[in-house]
């Protein structure tokens, strides 16, 4: 991370379900409010079923770890889902980071590698709905190339293509990107 605590990213398992109801309950409420356009305090159990369902190949989830920690705490997940309103080789993408980890270059490194998976397994590009309050998310999708489709009722919808976001990415002047990627050579 910047601070230069020791960060870890794996793809998830169906064991980490429990981590992943954790960090959505560790989430602050407007962190949890920017990611699931909800107030809710714990996911209802379908919200949970949906994140928990990864199969490596129609559903990717990614993590991370805080490996400074001997607890090793997950602080991160990202997700790309095949939906059935989208082309096979596009899916639907999510991201959340734990408040106390905002910053730090944890999102990038996360997307990267999932990014980077998603690529492998034939998908092409990755829409979301990002709320348009949230400025630093909107930031950070467009620095990856991101396209604005649409923007209304207070929701950006945004298409992300995923070669020019990993090569963005890997033409990135931060160290911990050029890591992770040494991994997907």
């Amino acid at each position: 991370m910047k601070d230069g605590r020791s960060l870890c990213l794996r793809p998830l398992q169906s064991r980490d379900a429990p981590l992943l109801e954790a960090g959505i309950i560790a989430l602050s409420d407007r962190s949890r409010y920017f990611r699931f356009f909800s107030g809710f305090k714990q996911a209802p159990p379908s919200v949970l079923k949906r994140l928990t369902d990864f199969d490596g190949d129609d559903h990717l989830a990614w993590g991370a770890v805080d490996s400074s920690l001997d607890t090793n705490p997950p602080i991160a997940a990202a997700h790309i889902f095949r939906v059935d309103n989208l082309p096979p080789t596009s899916g639907d993408f999510a991201i959340a980071i734990l408040d106390d980890y905002h910053h730090q270059g944890i999102a990038r490194s996360l997307i990267a590698c999932l990014f980077s998976d998603a690529i492998s397994k034939q998908f092409e590009h990755v829409e979301l709905d990002v709320l348009s309050e949230n400025r630093v998310g909107i930031a950070l999708f467009r620095s990856l190339g991101a396209q604005i489709i649409s923007a209304s009722s207070g929701v950006t919808h945004i298409k992300i293509d995923l070669n020019h976001a990993v090569t963005v990415l890997k033409t990135s002047d931060k160290p911990p990107l050029n890591r992770v990627f040494l991994q997907f050579s």
